[in-house]
């Protein structure tokens, strides 16, 4: 064959192959994707491949499938199909993980599906696990289990919080499980440190079983602040301790009620003790057999009960009227004994007259005052009664 004729094959052969490549650009330009691997056909780089069954990478001794990219995801996975799985991974071994993701630059690990269902290892300084969520939980965590917990935080560092949570525009935060404290709350500049609320049961519950230790203990800084405070906004009854002015303070405004109470339900028991442990000087209320007790040291500096102002004894005080040409009159006294004392004052001016006796009779339930001689017109007695 002469020159010009394979001059003239080549040039032949080199349309017809310019046609073919014309012809299958404008074929994917039509039909993208087009070619593709179907069943029992070799994955194909670069391409769509379709298929109905699984593929399958069966490697014995090394990685089944290792796929990396310089730009982009090293193995992307998507599915459409409903509560599908865009990417998937089983372990038969019960120490084993369904998936593993690592960040070669900062060490941070994540495991999913082994005998945690995530554990994030955040290596030297990431965190473990970090949830953002622009409008719903960063992290939400859920638990049926009796005993368990949604969220359960640990820390083996005594100088850390097994959870921690912080609001940075407000500056309040709180960590439960810290070396000195199980729940510490800050409301920082204007916030609640802690707040507990509960529409049928106690919003805050305080319970200690050492010695010498508080269920709920408060401390304020302050002068003008309070130890606690409590209030009842549907009575409008309060109450502080630990202010700068009372141990203990009471107000109520709702008819009926006390301010302060004290109760006991042991027969010699005290209600409500108050000492003076610079003077020895106490007094109580609801003590055994006494509404109101005083006790003072065996001194003239001190008082078993000192009072300013007018002083009722209530039933145990009155006035008698002995009438004219008399010089007894009798009035009924509940619970007197034989300990009862009758004190007695003529309530007018009677020349001559004067009382001779005040005697109580427990047995009749009664007092009488006798006068030395019979009065010429109706004269008041007054009377009170000391035991």
């Amino acid at each position: 064959m002469g020159g010009s004729e394979r001059a003239r094959l080549g040039r032949r052969a080199l349309l017809a192959a310019g046609a073919a490549g014309v012809a299958a650009a404008a074929a994917q330009a039509v039909a993208p994707g087009q070619v593709r691997a179907a069943n029992g056909d070799p994955v194909k780089i670069g391409q769509m491949n379709s298929g109905t069954a699984n593929t399958y990478v069966h490697a014995t001794g090394a990685n089944g499938l290792w796929a990396i990219s310089t730009t982009g995801f090293g193995l992307y996975g998507e599915s459409f199909g409903t509560n599908g799985i865009g990417v998937g991974g089983l372990c038969h071994q019960p120490d084993g993980w369904g998936a593993l993701a690592e960040n070669l630059s900062t060490g941070a690990k994540a495991y999913l599906g082994g005998t945690d269902g995530v554990l994030g290892d955040g290596g030297s300084a990431c965190p473990g696990v970090h949830g953002t969520g622009a409008h719903a939980d960063g992290v939400l965590g859920e638990s049926y289990g009796p005993g368990k917990s949604g969220v359960h935080g640990f820390n083996n560092d005594p100088a850390g919080y097994g959870v921690h949570g912080e609001n940075p525009p407000s500056g309040s935060y709180g960590h439960l499980g810290s070396q000195k404290q199980g729940v510490y709350g800050n409301g920082g500049a204007a916030g609640v440190g802690v707040r507990g609320e509960s529409a049928a049961a106690d919003g805050v519950a305080g319970k200690s079983n050492a010695p010498g230790a508080s269920g709920v203990h408060g401390i304020t800084s302050h002068a003008a602040g309070y130890g606690v405070y409590a209030e009842n906004v549907a009575s409008g009854n309060i109450g502080h301790l630990g202010s700068a002015d009372h141990g203990v303070f009471g107000s109520s405004a709702s008819e009926g009620a006390q301010a302060v109470t004290g109760e006991h339900s042991q027969p010699t028991a005290t209600a409500v003790l108050g000492v003076n442990t610079a003077t020895g000087v106490r007094g109580a209320l609801g003590a055994g057999d006494s509404g109101v007790l005083g006790f003072a040291p065996t001194d003239l500096a001190h008082h078993g009960l000192n009072v300013s102002g007018r002083v009722a004894f209530a039933d145990r005080s009155g006035t008698l009227t002995v009438a004219k040409n008399k010089s007894a009159a009798s009035v009924s006294v509940a619970a007197l004994s034989s300990a009862s004392k009758v004190v007695a004052t003529l309530q007018a001016n009677r020349t001559g007259v004067y009382i001779q006796a005040a005697v109580p009779y427990p047995g009749a339930g009664k007092i009488t005052v006798y006068l030395n001689k019979k009065v010429s017109s109706a004269t008041k007695v007054a009377y009170f009664i000391l035991d």
